[in-house]
């Protein structure tokens, strides 16, 4: 068993990351424990004000080892209309973010600073990480060396600053990590509740969602969030739409639908019955 490189990323805002780096096809149980095991690598002024930094705790780490809960939460990266971006924002934060806070729920998710991701971070921000926040992304793809400095011919994606890990997984296109994020996933839950959670998304989400209905897990679908969710709910409903493979996530996957205007106190809600039902 090879060992995995990790490293200590800090970000500015006085908040520092693991981060593993892996080969494409790691196993997921040498991932698994890498990140349980790994340790913040602190400066002696890191140490000294240590009280005041937002860092990976020794009890965030184990809930690794034996989390209380998965869920993986894929979709659009793209940039947001105003409208969609405030009921996103709404659910996210104060829906997905906060139950994760209360209920100290692991989650997967695609790591960047973009779409709705930066909207999780925003509320794991506000309402604080009590678990493990996983991001999974191809490493060429993302900016995430000490200053996450850009210049103007980067077009890296920068890494979300409140996620407490990050799998950076060799691979030269978005949807190369979705293998290692998914058997990741399927490894740390394999002991208790999970779900996912699809909010928009677009090719690579289709491939995201077929692979949940392959693993048979159970998937939150917000609607109203726009483009392959909506779609997918759309063929779920029993309308017309011409993609094969949409017709059958819908026709095959374990989907709950969630309309974004229900609140985020409905989701909430819907996360614990379903996690509690598993």
């Amino acid at each position: 068993m090879n060992d995995l490189e990790t490293l200590t990323l800090s970000f500015s805002a006085k908040r520092q990351s693991i981060v593993v780096r892996v080969p494409q096809d790691t196993e997921a149980s040498l991932i698994a424990t890498t990140l349980s095991q790994a340790k913040i690598k602190m400066t002696w002024w890191q140490r000294f004000i240590s009280h005041f930094l937002t860092i990976t705790s020794e009890k965030q780490n184990d809930l690794l080892d034996s989390p209380r809960a998965v869920i993986m939460f894929n979709g659009g990266t793209a940039e947001l209309e105003p409208e969609l971006h405030k009921k996103l924002n709404t659910i996210l934060q104060d829906g997905l973010a906060q139950v994760v806070a209360e209920d100290q729920i692991t989650l997967i998710t695609g790591g960047t600073q973009a779409g709705i991701f930066a909207l999780l971070g925003e509320g794991l921000g506000k309402w604080g990480r009590t678990a493990p926040c996983i991001g999974v992304c191809v490493e060429k793809l993302v900016r995430w060396k000490p200053a996450l400095l850009k210049t103007a011919k980067d077009k890296r994606a920068p890494l979300e600053a409140h996620h407490s890990h990050f799998v950076l997984v060799d691979g030269k296109k978005w949807g190369d990590e979705l293998n290692t994020m998914y058997t990741l996933g399927q490894h740390l839950s394999q002991n208790c509740p999970t779900l996912n959670i699809y909010a928009g998304g677009g090719k690579i989400c289709k491939r995201e969602m077929q692979t949940a209905v392959d693993q048979g897990r159970k998937m939150i679908l917000l609607a109203g969030s726009g483009r392959l969710t909506d779609e997918v709910l759309k063929a779920h409903r029993g309308e017309e739409v011409e993609d094969e493979r949409i017709k059958t996530i819908a026709e095959q996957g374990d989907i709950v639908a969630l309309k974004m205007s229900d609140g985020p106190e409905a989701l909430r809600k819907l996360i614990k019955q379903l996690l509690s039902n598993q």
